[in-house]
């Protein structure tokens, strides 16, 4: 991987309408993930190259004062700057395949929010996953930890659960998958842009729960896995009223063909 801040330059950047950078759909430019990170929370440059990888494929960012052999760091729901998600949802570019992953069943996606959508900034684009530090700033809906391990190759487990007593119930967008890959043609997603789907319904999850996993070098996964499981009810839908999402998926590799993944076996069911 390179060694600035910006990960690969596939492509030239191009500009966006709230002046950042996209992704090309096509091309698939990686995006340049500004350099605010502070270095002695994540330990070695090589590392932290490394944990940014594993951010933007499964959803985990180790944000810790060390980083040794083998640490585990818990996070808690609300403001916080101990770790957590390092984003606003687990929907993003992942450097290491190259493509875009989207939680859906082919008809449906899913997007879960791992912190309340009202604090995600109007002009950071879903897409690139990373707002370091600003996601920061905006309340967390679940806790959990981060078992990070470096002894030999670079691993991690990533665990979040909700809701958390005294915080709002964790927000899960749905619309359909065809209207989705529709808005983020240009490489970019606002929050706006996703709210204002036709299509778009909104779940308040009673259970939320995050496992996910994976070993991975530079340049692919020696091994990864994810659980995530959600359900509970739908916001003013006239339609239904209840939700269910589960992914579950394993396996290795490195880059793929495709610009969009189909996660295997996610299930995403709605109910009176």
């Amino acid at each position: 991987m390179p060694d600035s801040d910006e990960w690969a330059n596939y492509s030239n950047p191009i500009k966006t309408k709230s002046g950042g950078r996209r992704l090309r759909n096509k091309e698939m430019t990686v995006m340049k993930i500004e350099n605010t990170t502070n270095n002695q929370r994540c330990g070695a440059s090589v590392i932290g190259k490394r944990l940014l990888a594993m951010t933007l494929a499964i959803g985990l960012y180790c944000v810790t004062h060390s980083t040794s052999a083998s640490d585990r760091v818990t996070f808690s729901a609300g403001v916080s700057e101990d770790g957590g998600f390092p984003g606003y949802a687990q929907l993003g570019y992942d450097p290491l395949i190259q493509a875009v992953f989207i939680i859906n069943d082919g008809q449906w996606a899913a997007i879960p929010f791992y912190r309340d959508p009202a604090g995600v900034s109007a002009d950071f684009n879903l897409v690139t996953q990373v707002d370091v530090p600003r996601a920061f700033g905006c309340a967390s809906t679940v806790e959990g930890y981060t078992i990070i391990s470096t002894s030999k190759d670079v691993a991690f487990h990533f665990h979040a659960q909700g809701p958390v007593a005294g915080f709002p119930l964790p927000t899960v967008y749905f619309v359909k998958y065809a209207e989705l890959l529709t808005a983020i043609e240009d490489g970019e997603l606002l929050i706006g842009e996703l709210q204002s789907l036709p299509s778009l319904k909104t779940g308040r999850a009673t259970f939320f729960q995050d496992n996910s996993g994976a070993s991975l070098t530079d340049v692919s996964y020696l091994h990864f896995h994810a659980n995530f499981r959600a359900e509970g009810f739908l916001d003013g839908d006239p339609q239904y009223s209840t939700f269910l999402m589960h992914l579950s998926a394993a396996g290795q590799g490195g880059k793929s063909s495709k610009t969009f993944l189909n996660p295997p076996l996610t299930e995403i069911r709605f109910g009176k």
